[in-house]
């Protein structure tokens, strides 16, 4: 069991890695081809239509991907109620777009939203097509679909972009990407869900779906709290810049923790040794932390030159907004385990809870700093993302009926290998400025500057025992 995690826990995070990257493709080349206020128009119809993915899915493909026996009538019963929720929400949103787009004071987000309604039915109809394949460990298949998908809606934007489609080029890119998802999915698993039927035992699903819904629901709003507060109170263009600095920062977090949570959460759910869990879990986070935290350091300290160089000078204004969203990512990775023991557990309750105080701060403040701009706005997602980890150490993981020990001590030696990082990147960095480099060749000597360091660190028994322990828990 222990080897299905590791080597699954492997696959999907290099898979979501290769599927970030095209991502990340797609940001530089549609940065270059498409206006600041065409990004800042989709990111506001991603932000209102993002509860609908969150209704979508109910908090039924983690209880599927939890439960140790799951007959073929109980998952057909969970994908038809995916299914029926998609296109409910679908039709809420159709309903409700002009008077959306009149709050927002932007016409052009009326069948904008529309149209990427269409993704919610394809999405609700493919979610528990993929728990088939995450549970019978078909992972490879699984990152292959999620790196296909995500091409074609890359490449179906770039080509409407260079055709001058405009913000309509990032609409067809959600759409492509879910229906392609939807097509190849079935065909990976020849399963679509029969008819439903009574005794199933979904309901049991149900109550873990319900009692994860509230979370999810405050954890949407405290995610799009920030763009939904800009778009009212600021031009399109100002909402642009803070979703490249949100693309470039938060979504690399979202890329590795939430593949992760597909493998570490049904891998751990099965382990019945209280002490082989403990062991699992310390390593697991050591590993989540090592790869993850060095990252952001990097982003923080090297975010002018990675706007200039990957964006374009044009796009300077979203290098602040970055470095403080790559400080608020840092406290979100750092609470990832604490909500993986939370479904483990079965405690979402008791995560709720901890989570609700940095949820409303993100979610009122954003509203009271929006008028100011976008980094105001970003240094309160930064202190709420604080609140929500200090807060879940203190309360959330004794009611989890763990120590706090074991999720501060894992975090040791990444942080101090982080903050290492740092230093050497800001002397690099100066050393570059003083002598006039270019951004790309500050970025190309910090790389190099932290690859030597690694060479060095590696070295040292007592640090390279530990980093190869942690780097060996995903490859093994």
């Amino acid at each position: 069991m222990g080897s299905l995690l590791r080597r699954g826990s492997l696959v999907l995070v290099f898979g979501q890695w290769a599927k970030y990257g095209l991502q990340f493709l797609s940001v530089i080349l549609l940065a270059r081809l498409l206006a600041p206020e065409a990004f800042g128009m989709m990111a506001l119809v991603l932000s209102v239509s993002g509860i609908a993915s969150v209704i979508g899915d109910f908090g039924l493909s983690l209880s599927a991907l939890r439960t140790k026996v799951l007959s073929d009538e109980a998952q057909s019963a969970l994908g038809w109620a995916n299914g029926l929720l998609g296109s409910l929400v679908a039709l809420i949103c159709v309903v409700a777009a002009p008077f959306i787009a009149e709050a927002f004071g932007k016409d052009v987000v009326a069948p904008l939203l529309m149209f990427v309604s269409l993704t919610f039915v394809l999405n609700g109809f493919a979610v528990q097509n993929k728990v088939r394949l995450n549970r019978s460990g078909r992972f490879v298949a699984l990152a292959l679909l999620e790196i296909g998908s995500q091409l074609s809606g890359v490449v179906t934007a770039i080509v409407l972009a260079f055709s001058g489609a405009g913000v309509w080029s990032l609409a067809w890119q959600q759409v492509c990407a879910s229906s392609c998802a939807l097509v190849v999915v079935v065909l990976l698993t020849r399963w679509f869900p029969a008819l439903p039927r009574r005794g199933t035992g979904v309901r049991s699903h149900l109550r873990f779906g319900s009692a994860t819904f509230g979370t999810q629901v405050a954890n949407y709003f405290s995610s799009n709290s920030d763009t939904i507060a800009l778009g009212f109170a600021q031009s399109a263009a100002e909402v642009g810049f803070y979703n490249r600095a949100f693309q470039l920062s938060v979504l690399p977090v979202q890329q590795f923790a939430a593949p992760l949570t597909r493998a570490v959460v049904p891998g751990l759910a099965r382990i019945t040794s209280e002490a082989q869990l403990s062991a699992s879990f310390k390593r697991v986070q050591a590993s989540l932390y090592m790869i993850a935290l060095p990252g952001l350091a990097f982003v923080i300290v090297e975010a002018r030159f990675l706007v200039e160089s990957l964006l374009g000078s044009p796009w300077l204004a979203a290098a602040v907004p970055l470095q403080v969203l790559a400080g608020a990512s840092v406290f979100q990775i750092l609470a990832y385990p604490v909500y993986w023991a939370a479904i483990i557990r079965a405690r979402v309750g008791a995560l709720f809870w901890s989570e609700l105080p940095g949820r409303l701060v993100i979610i009122v403040g954003a509203f009271l700093a929006a008028s100011i701009g976008n980094v105001a706005v970003a240094f309160v997602v930064l202190s709420g993302q604080a609140i929500i980890w200090t807060v879940a150490i203190v309360l959330a993981v004794p009611r989890l009926n763990l120590r706090r020990s074991e999720f501060l001590r894992p975090c040791l030696t990444p942080v101090a290998l982080a903050g290492t990082v740092s230093v050497l990147l800001l002397l690099s960095s100066w050393f570059g400025l003083q002598r006039g480099w270019s951004s790309i060749v500050i970025l190309l000597a910090g790389l190099t500057s932290v690859g030597a360091m690694m060479v060095i660190l590696l070295c040292v028994p007592t640090i390279r025992r530990t980093i190869v322990a942690a780097l060996a828990e995903l490859r093994r």
